[in-house]
């Protein structure tokens, strides 16, 4: 009989764990492996975590600086964040990246507007101000869907200055939207059932239509004319955002939901890189229900039998993990729960609420975990953030 030696996970990834120390140096093997991907996808297990946002922060300057990347698109709504764009190009009337990202009103704010997205505009700012004329200049852009009013209000006033007749008749088809006020989620609601058929069929056709003036609209007055057709398009064509993971390695993707990793992947097969990030405890800025202040809430410890508690027990403090080596894609085969943290959080249902199944080998191409994390600062202090704060010795009240 033959005898087989079952893999240690914990001891495969400590082994092939490369530390995080704030060296420059840091992430040099991730831009190694990332090579000549024109797509890096960088996730993160929660809308309101300190660490992930500062290590996306570090990372995405270096693919600017060293990959020539010049495209920056987050889960944000497209004209917020196009005023955004347009102050790091140096264009419009915003003095400083404070003042940019102040059309971001929309809940949850914390999301864009908090120190570190501030600190990484201005950065993105002067590294493009200080290019040779003529150089490209990354952008900063919103691939979500919940910006329904602001979007057709900016299709409206774009058509306006172009095409007065042609922004009469968009009028009349965002009409069928204007029941629903500013609120995406109750046309969503009705879209689903089926009540919004109609009024689909109006905002496609205003689609089509824009499209099919684009060549006289955007020629009219050179780069700054195509720039604004561009917003405009975006607008009526809006985008929707999900978590960054390939979903047909998750729960949610056997339930036939799609998302970004997955279409990424599918439609530039080899050219799009997923990084994932992981946390076994700490704080995080969340709220306790959808439009609710943010509040400083303690992360409960990740549960037994979660990715979360495996990268605990292998006594790294921070690290990157290489998924796509052999040993390490086999350590972690094996499906196990993983926790999302979104906009709220609520600890007391943590189980049913946060946790997901998934095969994190399928999911991602590396890992950054981050054992001990803390909540990200917002602009706005809200009352009840610190408030919020829950004792150091939650979950346990000991």
């Amino acid at each position: 009989m033959r005898l087989t030696s079952k893999v240690d996970p914990i001891e495969t990834i400590r082994s092939a764990a490369r530390p995080l120390t704030g060296s420059a140096i840091d992430y040099d093997a991730l831009l190694e492996r990332i090579g000549d991907a024109r797509f890096v996808l960088l996730g993160e297990a929660s809308h309101g975590t300190r660490e992930f946002y500062q290590e996306r922060a570090e990372i995405t300057r270096r693919l600017i600086e060293e990959k020539h990347f010049d495209a920056v698109a987050v889960e944000a709504d497209w004209p917020d964040a196009h005023r955004v764009n347009r102050f790091v190009r140096g264009q419009g009337d915003d003095p400083d990246a404070d003042s940019a990202l102040s059309g971001f009103r929309r809940f949850p704010t914390w999301m864009w507007r908090n120190t570190i997205v501030r600190d990484f505009v201005a950065w993105l700012r002067a590294r493009n101000d200080a290019l040779p004329e003529g150089a490209t200049k990354a952008g900063f852009y919103g691939l979500d869907l919940y910006s329904l009013h602001a979007s057709t209000e900016a299709v409206i006033r774009y058509l306006e200055k172009v095409d007065p007749p042609a922004a009469r008749r968009a009028r009349y088809r965002y009409g069928c939207l204007g029941h629903f006020g500013e609120d995406p989620q109750a046309y969503g609601y009705a879209a689903r059932f089926y009540l919004g058929r109609s009024c689909e069929d109006e905002v496609v056709r205003q689609l089509e239509e824009l499209l099919a003036r684009s060549a006289d609209y955007a020629r009219r007055d050179g780069p700054a004319a195509e720039d604004e057709y561009f917003h405009a398009e975006q607008n009526a064509r809006l985008a929707h955002n999900s978590h960054l993971g390939d979903a047909r390695a998750t729960e949610m993707g056997d339930q036939g939901e799609l998302n970004v990793g997955q279409l990424a992947r599918e439609r530039h097969d080899g050219e799009a890189f997923l990084v994932g990030f992981s946390t076994y405890d700490g704080t995080v800025t969340a709220a306790d229900d959808w439009d609710e202040p943010p509040r400083l809430k303690r992360v409960r410890p990740g549960l037994t039998g979660s990715y979360e508690a495996l990268f605990h027990e292998v006594d790294i403090p921070r690290f990157l993990l290489d998924l796509r080596d052999g040993e390490v894609a086999e350590a972690v085969r094996t499906p196990r729960l993983q926790r999302a943290i979104g906009v709220v959080y609520r600890p007391q249902s943590e189980r049913i609420s946060h946790y997901f199944r998934a095969r994190l080998v399928d999911q991602f191409d590396a890992l950054i975990h981050i054992d001990r994390t803390t909540a990200v600062e917002p602009l706005e202090w809200s009352a009840g953030w610190h408030d919020g704060e829950a004792p150091e010795t939650f979950p346990t009240g000991v």
